[in-house]
């Protein structure tokens, strides 16, 4: 019942925290509470309902949760999209169905314990790396001019459709980008917030930087059953995402870096807890593979391969 509880209070505390940034005209604490609402919230009531929470563990569960709520994101998108409704109708319907997720669910959450001081420890280095990756960001140039402009005329567009979504003037849908899920809900974010999507995306890095951390120990904990491998995966993974192309953790908000560095290995773990012993997995490993192909398609195919590679290895251990 406490766990129940504290779940309650901390969306609460995300309502407060966006009321009091749209009111103090705030925008890293609006932004970054409309992201735990819209972003964190819709799947970890997801993986809540499917049992999922003690086989994944804290770390696990946040990028897990950022995968299963770009799925709860997908059907009311496309609807909107087929039916031409606006960005609106898709915010609504999937505060919707966090609610209903969260109405489901009836049991406490039932985390793995785990000593206070490991787990403070873990969030104080998680925080430590976000706020580094917030203090290096950069203005919005390059790739990101796209992916902002993009945002912004879902954001626009009284109605959307695949004729009239472009980030450029009178210009066809991006092929890549069809149903542009990750940037939808960006944009939701953005709205939600009631900050500019420039100054939303930027708020956001710090968000997915965190989950790309999260997702390296998390997966390397899985595979090994060791923390020493969680936390060398961890370190590793800052290290390349500070050094690789002058900086990936710059670009960690985009849709190439955020698919591989946080949906492939949320993906991964729902794919290694099903083919150990949870079978309830499987719907949300369909779900975070389905969003992979949907937020950036290429990565969808580096999933497959390293998932084999699992499923292999597994087999040839004699794994269960």
């Amino acid at each position: 019942m406490t766990a129940r509880r504290a779940e309650f209070a901390a969306m609460i505390a995300l309502a407060a925290c966006l009321g009091a940034g749209r009111a103090l005209a705030w925008d890293a604490l609006a932004v970054w509470a409309a992201a735990g609402i819209l972003l964190i919230l819709p799947g970890w009531c997801a993986l809540r309902a499917a049992g999922l929470e003690r086989d994944l563990g804290r770390a696990g569960s946040a990028p897990v949760a950022a995968a299963l709520s770009l799925a709860v994101w997908t059907p009311p998108l496309a609807v909107a999209y087929l039916a031409g409704l606006s960005l609106t109708f898709a915010i609504a319907a999937v505060l919707v169905a966090a609610a209903a997720l969260a109405a489901a669910v009836r049991a406490p959450a039932a985390l793995p314990r785990a000593p206070a001081a490991e787990v403070a420890g873990g969030a104080a280095a998680v925080a430590a790396f976000a706020y580094l990756a917030w203090r290096i960001s950069t203005p919005i140039v390059g790739d990101a001019l796209f992916h902002v402009g993009l945002m912004r005329r879902l954001g626009d567009a009284p109605s959307l459709s695949f004729a009239n979504v472009s980030p450029f003037l009178d210009g066809p849908a991006n092929a890549g980008y069809a149903l542009p899920v990750l940037h939808a809900a960006f944009e939701g974010v953005a709205k939600l917030a009631g900050v500019d999507p420039v100054v939303t995306f930027r708020y956001l890095l710090p968000v997915c930087a965190a989950l790309a951390i999260a997702a390296a120990y998390a997966l390397a904990h899985a595979l090994t059953g060791w923390r020493a491998a969680g936390y060398l995966a961890a370190a590793m993974t800052a290290w390349d995402l500070c050094s690789l192309i002058n900086g990936l953790v710059l670009q960690i908000n985009q849709p190439p870096p955020f698919s591989l560095w946080v949906l492939t290995p949320a993906a991964l773990l729902l794919f290694w807890l099903e083919i150990r012993h949870a079978r309830r997995a499987a719907a949300a490993t369909v779900s975070a593979v389905a969003v992979i192909a949907f937020v950036h398609p290429t990565y969808a195919i580096p999933f497959l391969a390293i998932a084999a590679g699992i499923l292999a290895g597994a087999w040839r251990a004699g794994l269960p």
